[in-house]
């Protein structure tokens, strides 16, 4: 089970990349409700990232895999790597928005430089 814990002042939370546990039904997923996530894909086809914003990210993995999303239905297979949570949208977007960048590629690759070592 994920547990959350959130002061006012922490925006950013990361959590394990397996899907949350919180019970069966729409219920189950009330800790999730009021969050922003931020995630990040890697394509199994061609290693390339794709950065994307979303209430739901395991919904969203399956919209991705399923061919529905136009912007990576040629790029499928996708395996999620790295996730982020927010508890205001702004802050969220804006994170998107960095991972988009040169910078933000840098620092993702940086952060996930174990994950890279232990797949090759």
């Amino acid at each position: 089970m994920v547990e959350l814990l959130l002061a006012k002042e922490m925006t950013g939370v990361r959590f394990p990349l397996a899907a949350p546990t919180y019970g069966a039904g729409p219920e189950g997923r009330l800790a999730q409700r009021n969050m922003y996530f931020i995630y990040v894909l890697l394509s199994k086809k061609d290693g390339n990232f794709y950065t994307g914003y979303s209430r739901d990210p395991w919904e969203r993995l399956e919209c991705h895999n399923s061919g529905k999303v136009d912007a990576t239905k040629y790029r499928v297979p996708f395996e999620m790597i790295y996730l982020e949570g927010f508890v205001n949208q702004q802050d969220a977007t804006s994170r998107e928005k960095f991972f988009k960048t040169g910078w933000g590629r840098t620092h993702l690759n940086k952060i996930l430089k174990n994950y890279f070592n232990s797949t090759a």
